[in-house]
């Protein structure tokens, strides 16, 4: 029989959401920037229930992508 260890997350999806003293979410405290341009970015973070999201930033934010594999380490999200 084949044991598997589990998978310790990546920095990626490693992310947790940030909330305040008092328990509210605080969302720039829960997001990254993945790549950064001159008026453009991509953003991952997490969701108040622990949800990892990716977001695009212009003129204004994208909606969030909730992706069932981590991008970076292939880890099963959902």
């Amino acid at each position: 029989m084949i044991t598997m260890e589990p998978r310790k997350p990546c920095n990626l999806c490693g992310i947790k959401p940030y909330f305040f003293d008092d328990g509210s979410y605080y969302k720039t405290g829960s997001e990254r920037d993945l790549e950064g341009g001159g008026w453009t970015s991509l953003m991952v973070g997490a969701e108040p229930d622990g949800t990892i999201f990716l977001s695009a930033m212009g003129d204004d934010e994208s909606d969030h992508y909730h992706p069932k594999f981590c991008p970076e380490c292939g880890r099963q999200l959902r």
